[in-house]
């Protein structure tokens, strides 16, 4: 799939993708962890509304789309590589690394892309995707 093919391909991707990220962020608030205290003083300090509904969950590698047009349209873009260490979804926070106080501006920089984008409907793909470093 190019990006060009992508773009005519958009209307059937978006709903699939909203689909993706919504069973994403589902699957995130199950398992993941509240924020610690200072993540929340952090997620406050930037404006976010409900830090306390917010959950990370650390995995081993960022999930991609097994849908097989999602998951071309993903290789397309040159998105969820195994070069992406984290990606928010709603109040949801994937990371492949434990989040802690040395990874604090992560979890920070997550936040304020959730406080600024809103729903994983209005947004299907992300807010945040972090390279490693």
């Amino acid at each position: 799939m190019t990006q060009e093919s992508l773009l005519s391909q958009f209307e059937m991707l978006l709903p699939l993708a909203a689909a993706w990220a919504t069973e994403q962020e589902r699957e995130i608030l199950r398992d993941g962890v509240s924020l610690s205290a200072g993540e929340i003083a952090d997620a406050c300090a930037i404006g976010v509304k409900e830090p306390d509904r917010v959950r990370l969950l650390r995995i081993e590698t960022i999930p991609r789309p097994t849908q097989p047009q999602l998951r071309a349209a993903c290789v397309a873009i040159d998105f969820l590589t195994p070069a992406k260490s984290g990606l928010t979804l709603g109040h949801g926070i994937l990371f492949d690394r434990i989040v802690g106080e040395t990874d604090r501006s992560l979890s920070v920089s997550s936040c304020t892309s959730h406080s600024t984008r809103g729903s994983v409907e209005s947004f299907p793909f992300c807010a945040a995707i972090f390279s490693n470093a």
